[in-house]
């Protein structure tokens, strides 16, 4: 081993060990509160009551979206949208999605067919292999 190997190792092991827990410390102070929890929670609905704002300690406010008041009623807001979808300005996405719904497809076989089937069992086909393919 060369020098650097073993200050490499020594600096390991020295790490490794300051970072060991130590043991529980139990404090043996008894523990008096001052007011109750009852009390605690009775001021803060009076607090609340009175409209005394509670804050963390970082403001959270600048983040909130500002409740917004509708001056329309709700009739009104859905014949605009009947308006809208009528002149064919309502877009629900960027895309098209009327192409891609599924269509209904309609069977080729009778409802006795695939009840046949079901009790018998699905019809075999025969799968050539050709590996020129």
């Amino acid at each position: 081993m060369n020098a650097k190997q073993i200050i490499a190792i020594t600096a390991l092991a020295f790490a490794g060990s300051a970072a060991t827990a130590d043991d529980i410390t139990i404090v043996e102070d008894n523990f008096v509160a001052a007011k109750t929890r009852a009390e605690v929670q009775a001021e803060v609905r009076q607090a609340r009551a009175a409209g005394a704002a509670f804050v963390s300690e970082v403001d959270l406010s600048t983040t909130r979206p500002q409740a917004r008041t509708s001056t329309l009623t709700r009739a009104e807001v859905q014949a605009e949208v009947r308006q809208a979808r009528a002149a064919g300005e309502v877009f629900v996405s960027e895309v098209d999605l009327s192409t891609t719904r599924p269509q209904a497809r309609t069977s080729t076989r009778t409802r006795a067919e695939v009840q046949a089937e079901l009790r018998n069992g699905p019809r075999q086909t025969v799968m050539q292999f050709n590996p020129a393919a």
